[in-house]
């Protein structure tokens, strides 16, 4: 299996914490993606509205030129995060 991620940071000034979170963390949908088959994962990490401080986590997974888009925004970044993975491992779970 080949994995190739690729984070998109957006209005983040020190992203370096959240990625090191998050390497931590995608780990978790491993079990679920295909042995034989090239994946990619877009992660964007974004903060669309500065005075807001909302957070947008969005994942786009593309297994075999279908991509399972899933994302989640909150106030907490971790959760932001967080949520968008469990949504994003529930539906591969249903695949």
């Amino acid at each position: 299996m080949s994995v190739k991620i690729k984070y998109y940071f957006k209005n983040i000034e020190n992203n370096q914490p959240y990625q090191i979170y998050f390497e931590g963390k995608i780990k978790r949908i491993e079990k679920f993606l295909p042995k034989d088959k090239e994946v990619l994962l877009e992660v964007e990490f974004s903060l669309p509205n500065k005075k807001r401080k909302i957070f947008y986590t969005e994942f786009n997974l593309t297994i075999e030129g279908k991509v399972i888009k899933r994302a989640h925004q909150d106030y907490d970044p971790f959760k932001s995060f967080d949520k968008a993975i469990d949504k994003l491992i529930s539906a591969l779970k249903k695949r």
